[in-house]
């Protein structure tokens, strides 16, 4: 047997004991010690959350600048570098990576978000050593190679075509134009044919390049290693770091809540109409982060017992899901309404929807509904914890934003602080009814809404 072979032979027998233990299944919070906090040399933030629940490491290396400070016109920028993250770094090309990836039994990718980017590393503990140094090549030197360039241009122009024919995924990508006309929110964060196909690799060094800086990275780590040992591979991996901030560590500007209501029509021959509503909302810092987040969960971020599922879909059978989320981007973020519904049954869903925004605007929730939404999030909160990699993501984003050393001991007693005054204020400060924008896209729009057709797809191949 090649050694290839032995290696993942060996990987896979350890991964399936692992499983069958229990250590890589979630269900409760995982048992970790107290997180570290340490500022390399470098000037780089570091976490540890030190678990000896599996022989692993997951790693998450958090960079300031999203898809929000992507060039105007070559929207899609940050989605590109994120793809890219295991395409080639350092000494090694495309395949080379993936092989070392292979061998070792590893895990290494990208995600682009609006406000930041990560790198996710999963790795067993043996391999700590190789596995920071591919997560460290990935970060301060990609290759973008051409061929792997083209392979995620191509990937992202067959996404884009075949998510035309998505009610849901127009319906979203036009409420959050009509959400931020005028902010970096509004945009595609994957980007268009057009502007995926203006960007060059020379794009891709120059974000990189003001991106890559340590006051605005943060490397969280959760698993099977000491503190000692990663100051060492932090040290001897992340030691060139440029130590002056960059563009992305600018505050980005706080969006401009719309003036007025408005609703958007977009006919397509289709069976249901997909719609998205909401508003302007809040970022991590602002006062009523927490009575918000008990109230989404009131309204319609609770799944079966929230307001939403119970009037519009148990008592009326008018979808079979609808739902409400927001996030807290750091400009301000969506607070948003979500459902999927037959077209003969639009209106009446929305009407349902606004008598019950009215209701917790005019007259708040119950105490019973406030008493068990608490009750759901305090005790579902050990699941937010279940795993090395949410740990290491949540305590990234802690770090990242500032959030405080003590924000996960203290979330609880956050939740059961809220009142229902608390409650009511964000409701008749956020459900505006007034500045509500909504979007439909099916075969039937609300009255006095003028039908608009959907844009048309462009042909990519005009271009490639």
């Amino acid at each position: 047997m090649s050694a290839w072979a032995m290696q993942l032979l060996r990987v896979f027998s350890l991964l399936l004991a692992l499983f069958l233990t229990g250590a890589l299944r979630g269900g409760a919070a995982i048992a970790a010690d107290k997180p570290i906090f340490f500022t390399a040399e470098s000037g780089l933030r570091v976490v540890l959350i030190h678990s000896q629940s599996a022989p692993m490491i997951q790693a998450r290396l958090l960079i300031e600048g999203g898809s929000a400070r992507d060039p105007a016109g070559k929207e899609g920028l940050a989605y590109l570098t994120a793809w890219l993250a295991n395409e080639g770094a350092g000494e090694r090309s495309s395949a080379q990576f993936h092989e070392a990836l292979g061998f070792y039994g590893m895990s290494l990718h990208g995600d682009a978000g609006v406000d930041h980017l990560t790198l996710s590393l999963k790795t067993l503990s043996e391999h700590a050593e190789v596995g920071f140094a591919l997560l460290a090549d990935a970060a301060l030197r990609p290759r973008y190679e051409p061929d792997a360039i083209k392979r995620a241009v191509d990937d992202r122009l067959d996404s884009w075509k075949r998510s035309r024919n998505d009610p849901s995924q127009l319906a979203a990508e036009t409420f959050a134009r009509q959400l931020y006309p005028q902010h970096p929110y509004g945009r595609l964060e994957e980007g268009s044919p057009q502007s995926i196909l203006r960007i060059t690799r020379e794009d891709l060094l120059a974000r990189q390049q003001q991106a890559i800086r340590a006051p605005g990275m943060v490397l969280a780590v959760a698993g099977d290693i000491d503190e000692a040992t990663l100051r060492a591979l932090v040290a001897k991996y992340f030691a060139d770091l440029p130590r002056e901030p960059g563009p992305f560590q600018q505050p980005m500007t706080l969006a401009q809540p719309p003036a007025e209501a408005a609703t958007l029509f977009f006919s397509k021959q289709n069976p249901q109409t997909a719609i998205k509503m909401g508003w302007v909302g809040i970022n991590r810092r602002d006062p009523d982060y927490f009575p918000l987040f008990v109230l989404n969960h009131i309204l319609g971020g609770g799944g079966f017992g929230s307001r939403l599922t119970e009037e519009v879909r148990e008592k009326r059978g008018l979808t079979y899901g609808v739902s409400s989320y927001f996030i807290p981007y750091e400009g301000l973020g969506p607070l948003v309404i979500t459902l999927r519904t037959q077209n003969a049954t639009a209106i009446e869903a929305l009407d349902v929807i606004d008598d019950e925004l009215a209701k917790i605007r005019n007259k708040g929730v119950t105490a019973t509904e406030l008493k068990e939404a608490k009750q759901y999030l305090v005790g579902s909160f050990p699941l937010r914890l279940d795993s090395l990699g949410a740990l290491a993501g949540i305590w990234g984003v802690i770090e990242l934003y500032h959030r405080g050393h003590d924000y996960l001991d203290t979330w609880t007693d956050k939740i059961e602080a809220v009142t229902l005054a608390d409650v009511q204020r964000t409701a008749q400060r956020l459900f505006d009814l007034g500045k509500r924008q909504t979007v439909l896209v099916g075969g039937v729009g609300p009255k006095g809404a003028k039908a608009q057709p959907i844009p048309p797809t462009p042909d990519p191949t005009k271009h490639h």
